[in-house]
């Protein structure tokens, strides 16, 4: 625990006498009594003649004592240790022999004396054993101290000291509230963590002895406790008396409580504080706060201390807090795992916990500026199993930095916060250990599917998985594809444009063409995924009707679309590219809106409609490329009704393939796909003769799953064959009350498409 300069307890004046005992409850006999005048009798004459007295200790006993009629606590010092007494009316109480009332004044007479040590007693502190005792009939216990300090008293004992810690590297760090001139609680953490045999090997022989007769005097008194702490460190275990040598600070800490792995760095030692108001515990089995019936229940220990992780408001700030360790035995000597308390140093953790809290720092540390992440939602929460996100906390920022949610959660620091140098924060680099275990667990994405920013689990993202499978596998003229991937490779949109106005006409606006189904929104995505780019869609119930609510929103997408490099796709981009008239004002205003966000928009920006028949004139000069779709062809079906087979083909065969459980947060492997891929494949000409469009061929394989599924039956062609045939008789139906004539039919004559 941190050592401080703690305030004295009323009428504290340090004494002291002999060594350090082992408690045994024995009479004082006459004899031990002159024995202990002669001794001070033979002091007092070596005072008197100027004797040349080696350097030596004290130990005073501080009895607490009530006076006044508020009863208010105060301390006697003794020299001789206290024992019970027992009052006319069987009242206990302490005594002890050869009061000291002036303590300062009995030591400026004894200027050899190099430390002295104060045990703090208190007749109330074993108030239950000495109460169970006498109703027992047994021996009244040994009275213990329920508190015990040294303080360094000459100087030249405080100047041996001081050159000691000056040679121990952590010292200032591991002990930050050391005060050298104060109080030292015991049990004195500083020897147990900086003995060795060559402890003293470089001091000067005057400072080596005065550091020799504490040390001495230490391990008489605790060698036994730190040999029994050594052993069960050792083990992986603790008990109610090891917990305070179990974490010093700088120590990273895991925390496996609130169902997370979250992590700490230690900025103290642990403590408590115990039930007398004027001592601080040293951290000793009796100062901890205990709670619990020990006859009926386990009993559990408790302490607290000070300790920091890493925060993000856009930089990285120490964020301290005051963390608890709680030890549930069934008595002070019961062993219990390191691992299973609910605070524990990560030396102990198993390395899948280290691994996981070093991935999360590196994985957070990626996301410091701005990153595309793929994420694995296992609960659903945000759409789909593996959706993408965009990190950027600046952006954030600045869209929502005016929000009370925002203040309270990211501007609530102090002056005094340590924050991450400028420097640092641009590092590739991460922190090392253990700096790398504390970072945050959630982080702040947006959605590019749901147009909304959440919280993300760290250890959930991953790098992104480019599917450039998806352009190869577009079903479109090679000559155009080709065509396609030139001006997108290219980088078309960040070139020079020939406008003289900068800014204006530097993008790449693509117009995509055609009946539903045939493969526009599909060529978007292979285009966004060929390139590396995030896809922004963008589709009218996103953006509105009012031009001033259209204005506002596409500069805002189109601005988040240009800072985060995206492919932004306008889907169904109809009403904003309509001709306008002379009499439908609002009409008028929105695709001059649209035109004018166009023209200075210096992304890749993707149009897809189905109506081009209708578009305004000032279109025509601002799209760079249009490809009209054709409705698909034999041939063209064919291919797609394999390309969507093959890839359920490669999901049957992803052994590793993993989804979440339904009913409980825990991953299992994905079951096979329930599909007779060879039956299937033997009727691709029969299922490409059937004119559907590739979302028709999509929809009719999904149900066709789901009957096969709800038969349980793997799906076959006779599946796809039924489903194809149900869905036909609407299209038949519709058909016939268009007069036999088809959508496009419609559409041509109406002079849309």
């Amino acid at each position: 625990m941190p050592v401080q300069d703690a305030p004295r307890p009323l009428g504290e004046k340090f004494v002291g006498s002999a060594a350090h005992k082992e408690p045994a409850q024995t009479e004082k006999t006459v004899d031990e009594l002159l024995d202990k005048i002669s001794r001070l009798e033979a002091e007092n004459k070596a005072l008197k003649t100027d004797e040349d007295v080696p350097p030596s200790f004290q130990i005073f006993f501080f009895i607490q004592v009530f006076s006044g009629e508020n009863r208010s606590p105060g301390t006697c010092a003794y020299l001789e240790e206290p024992s019970w007494s027992i009052g006319p009316r069987g009242e206990v109480g302490l005594k002890a022999q050869f009061p000291v009332a002036d303590v300062e004044g009995y030591l400026r007479e004894r200027s050899s004396i190099s430390f002295v040590i104060a045990k703090f007693y208190s007749a109330t502190f074993q108030n239950n054993e000495v109460q169970a005792a006498i109703r027992n009939k047994h021996a009244l216990p040994k009275p213990e101290p329920f508190n015990e300090t040294i303080r360094l008293q000459s100087e030249d004992m405080v100047e041996a000291a001081e050159q000691f810690f000056k040679r121990q590297p952590k010292f200032n760090s591991e002990f930050p509230d050391f005060g050298i001139r104060g109080q030292i609680p015991s049990p004195y953490l500083f020897w147990y963590h900086y003995r060795c045999p060559e402890a003293f090997s470089e001091l000067s022989k005057d400072h080596r002895f005065h550091m020799q007769l504490l040390t001495d005097w230490i391990e008489e008194a605790y060698g036994a406790m730190y040999s029994r702490v050594e052993d069960q460190l050792k083990r992986g275990v603790v008990s109610s008396e090891t917990v305070p040598f179990l974490v010093k600070p700088g120590d990273a800490l895991i925390s496996s409580g609130k169902g997370s792995t979250r992590a700490y760095i230690a900025a103290s030692w642990p403590s408590k504080l115990n039930a007398h108001s004027f001592a601080r515990s040293s951290g000793s089995a009796e100062f901890w706060s205990k709670t619990g019936d020990p006859a009926k229940d386990k009993i559990t220990w408790s302490w607290d201390l000070r300790a920091w992780c890493y925060k993000y408001n856009g930089k990285f700030y120490k964020h301290f807090t005051t963390e608890k360790i709680d030890l549930l035995a069934n008595a002070p000597d019961t062993e219990v795992p390191i691992v299973d308390l609910d605070l524990y140093p990560a030396q102990y953790a198993p390395s899948e916990t280290t691994d996981l809290l070093r991935s999360r720092g590196e994985t957070f540390w990626s996301c410091r500026k701005q990153r595309l992440v793929a994420y694995r939602d296992e609960n659903g929460i945000y759409g789909s199993n593996t959706d993408r996100f965009m990190v950027d906390f600046h952006t954030y920022r600045q869209l929502h930095s005016d929000l009370v949610s925002f203040k309270r959660s990211f501007l609530s620091q102090h002056e005094s916060t340590e924050y991450l140098s400028d420097e640092r924060m641009e590092d590739d680099q991460p922190p090392s250990e253990p700096e790398i275990y504390v970072f945050p667990g959630t982080i702040i994405g947006y959605n590019l599917h749901k147009k909304k920013w959440v919280d993300l689990i760290v250890d959930r993202i991953s790098d992104v998985n480019w599917n450039k499978q998806a352009f190869r596998s577009l079903v479109i003229d090679e000559g155009t594809k080709e065509l396609v991937q030139a001006l997108v490779t290219n980088q078309v949109a960040q070139e020079q444009g020939t406008d003289l106005i900068d800014g204006k006409g530097n993008g790449l606006i693509m117009l995509l063409h055609g009946s539903p189904g045939t493969g526009k929104t599909y060529t978007a995505e292979g285009v966004a995924e060929m390139a590396e780019k995030p896809l922004f869609r963008v589709t009218c119930g996103d953006i509105g009707t009012k031009p001033e609510d259209v204005e506002k929103y596409l500069e805002s997408a189109l601005h988040l679309g240009k800072s985060w490099g995206c492919v932004v796709l306008l889907d169904e981009a109809d009403v904003f590219l309509e001709q306008r008239t002379l009499t439908d004002l609002d009409r008028n205003a929105l695709v001059s809106v649209f035109l004018r966000v166009l023209e200075y928009y210096e992304g890749i920006l993707i149009l897809t409609s189905n109506r081009v028949g209708t578009f305004d004139e000032a279109f025509k000069s601002r799209i760079q490329l249009s490809l009209r779709y054709e409705n698909l062809s034999k041939p063209q079906r064919h291919k797609i009704w394999k390309n969507f087979l093959s890839r359920l083909k490669d999901m049957d065969k992803d052994t590793s393939a993993k989804v979440t459980e339904p009913g409980s947060r825990k991953r299992k492997l994905a079951e096979p796909t329930g599909i007779d891929f060879d039956d299937i494949e033997c009727y691709f000409e029969e299922l490409a003769a059937y004119e559907l469009n590739g979302r028709q061929i999509r929809n009719a394989i999904t149900t066709a799953r789901q009957l096969a599924k709800f038969q349980g039956k793997r799906m076959t062609y006779e599946h796809l064959k039924r489903v194809i045939t149900v869905a036909s008789k609407f299209d038949t139906y519709l058909k016939k009350v268009q007069d036999d004539f088809s959508d496009d039919q419609i559409a041509r004559g109406a002079g849309i498409r």
